[in-house]
């Protein structure tokens, strides 16, 4: 049972590591691409700055669920393994 919470564990971290280098490449190529279309080299900072708080925030949040996963984990797997070998019985049972 450990070694599956492991596997699920680290395929999360996968998961969230390719959400948030998704992330950064969306908001990198957004600040990008608008950068040509603003006239004021204020607005393209303030654009610029927004962006880089966006992806603070949202690298700070996609961490701390990293951290708590780890905290938690034997309960929010264990729970999500057993919800999983019941699904199965009931499809079992249904067929």
């Amino acid at each position: 049972m450990e070694n599956k919470i492991k596997k699920l564990y680290y395929q999360d971290g996968i998961i969230l590591l390719i959400f948030l280098i998704l992330l950064w490449a969306i908001i990198a190529f957004v600040i990008t691409d608008i950068n040509a279309a603003i006239p004021s080299r204020a607005v393209e900072f303030a654009v610029a700055l927004a962006g880089v708080g966006v992806l603070f925030c949202a690298t700070g949040a996609m961490i701390a669920v990293l951290a708590h996963i780890k905290k938690n984990r034997t309960m929010i797997y264990s729970e999500d393994l057993e919800n999983l070998s019941k699904s199965k019985c009931d499809k079992d049972s249904a067929s």
